[in-house]
């Protein structure tokens, strides 16, 4: 049962996320596009339960399986209709990769390959899952409902069982399908957005600076711990990222699909902890000043930042003031006491700033928490400056989007006072690595090095074709001579 509900719930997740980029024209190359999908997929899969339990239909096998055969066909009615046989043979599942990549892709298949045995083999043991998304997920298997009696127990001292349904949706689909512990989904999203990262990284430098960033990033400890733990931030990690990293793509080609994409995924990022919607909102001004550069129309101005923070908004409005409020009533006073009531007091703003700096990215945590990559990176940055005296454009948009985490996080603490520093705080950090890794990737330091590389990989193709034309030469010389005599 184990590896049918496996082998569908992939193609599950390709077929989704191919159809939700094909509604929206993204078009990447093969293998980036396929882990996109992945991504994509795994967020579409995660709403069938939640779906399903709005509509009051039992929560069964039979119903997951026809919720997410009848997504796969709503969104892919449009390549349905344009399928082309022929096509098929253009698919690429591999990349193609030089020699010299083969070592870090071994490197990465053996700590990925870890992940998805971890989350496969292991229980889930976080405790915010333990109090909320899991148990609720293990329940609606026995009860066929999300509403299930779980919720019957005095839940007071927890706010775990009203987070989104994002976890719990997807761990009711994969012990639906035979995983007893679910949260497989965990390392499939992992080695997806790995694959998507060192893709995006590849498209920049040089593979093999390409495969040393990616590498850095596996390797920061406690990023690569929830590659195979069960919980929302490396999720949101990940969709906050995509969502990013679109926006920045529109601002480059000014293409809209590209940026209605992005207000999707980070809609989607908000639906993974409902926090990240501020975030959303602080990234509008990235927006409105590449609106005014490119005199964009006050109305297109008006309308897409509407969408951008619209999107997630709505995400918000459906789990809190519908389903909570009406499907699990009583509930909302448990999310008021959440948050912070005297906001004219700024200096749990200031203590979290001061803490989140002073413990986990540079004091006596920092070291087991991020290893050496906060150094490494800043060490590139500044000898770049020092070298190059300016900050490219993209580099630019990658710092904007490392100030919104960086300065969002403690305005989170302040507004939300249960988010501490040493668990919710920490995890949320999270979102600024792979913007640290694109910034190095973008700097001017490695760029030139990445364009000595290359001209050192075609120099002995060159010049052997060299010599061979100089040699050639004089035998037509020899011909023509005896021609003329």
């Amino acid at each position: 049962m184990a590896i049918a509900g496996f082998i569908f719930l992939i193609a599950a997740h390709y077929l989704c996320g191919a159809g939700l980029l094909a509604l929206f024209a993204i078009k990447l190359p093969s293998v980036k596009h396929n882990a996109l999908a992945i991504i994509a997929g795994i967020v579409v899969v995660s709403f069938v339960p939640f779906l399903l339990q709005l509509g009051y239909v039992p929560i069964t096998l039979t119903s997951v399986a026809a919720g997410i055969v009848v997504l796969c066909l709503l969104l892919n009615i449009t390549r349905i209709k344009n399928f082309n046989l022929a096509a098929l043979r253009d698919i690429r599942l591999l990349p193609r990769f030089k020699s010299y990549e083969v070592p870090f892709l071994i490197i990465f298949a053996f700590i990925l390959f870890s992940s998805i045995w971890r989350s496969f083999y292991f229980p889930p043991n976080a405790r915010d899952m333990l109090s909320g998304p899991e148990v609720i997920a293990e329940y609606t298997v026995k009860e066929h409902t999300m509403l299930n009696s779980v919720l019957s127990v005095n839940l007071e001292s927890t706010n775990n069982h009203l987070k989104p349904p994002f976890v719990s949706g997807l761990q009711i689909v994969y012990k639906f399908f035979g995983f007893e512990f679910g949260q497989v989904w965990v390392g499939i999203l992992a080695i997806a957005f790995c694959v998507f990262l060192y893709q995006s990284l590849r498209e920049r430098v040089h593979p093999v600076l390409a495969g040393t960033l990616t590498l850095l990033f596996l390797a920061i400890p406690e990023v690569y711990a929830y590659t195979y733990i069960m919980l929302f931030d490396y999720s949101n990690m990940v969709l906050f990222f995509i969502g990013v990293y679109f926006l920045f793509e529109y601002f480059k080609s000014g293409r809209r699909n590209e940026f209605y994409f992005a207000s999707v995924m980070l809609a989607f990022s908000v639906f993974v902890r409902l926090e990240t919607l501020v975030l959303v909102g602080m990234l509008l001004p990235a927006f409105w000043l590449y609106a005014v550069r490119k005199k964009v129309s006050l109305k297109h101005v008006a309308l897409q930042s509407i969408v951008m923070v619209g999107a997630g908004f709505i995400l918000y409005f459906l789990w809190l003031n519908v389903y909570v409020k009406h499907y699990m009533p009583g509930n909302l006073s448990v999310v008021a006491k959440d948050v912070n009531h005297n906001l004219s007091d700024l200096s749990p703003l200031f203590t979290r700033f001061s803490d989140m700096n002073g413990q986990l990215l540079f004091g006596k945590y920092a070291t087991a928490l991020w290893a050496y990559f906060i150094n490494i990176f800043l060490a590139v940055f500044i000898l770049d400056l020092i070298i190059s005296r300016k900050i490219s454009k993209e580099s630019r948009n990658w710092l904007y989007a490392v100030a919104v985490v960086y300065f969002g996080l403690p305005f989170l603490g302040y507004l939300l006072p249960l988010m501490d520093l040493m668990n919710t705080t920490k995890r949320g950090l999270f979102k600024l690595m792979p913007f640290l890794v694109l910034i190095m990737a973008n700097t001017g330091l490695l760029q030139r090095l990445s364009a000595k590389m290359y001209s050192w990989e075609t120099a002995p193709d060159s010049q052997p074709a060299n010599k061979a034309r100089t040699v050639k030469q004089p035998v037509k010389s020899r011909g023509k001579a005896k021609a003329t005599r």
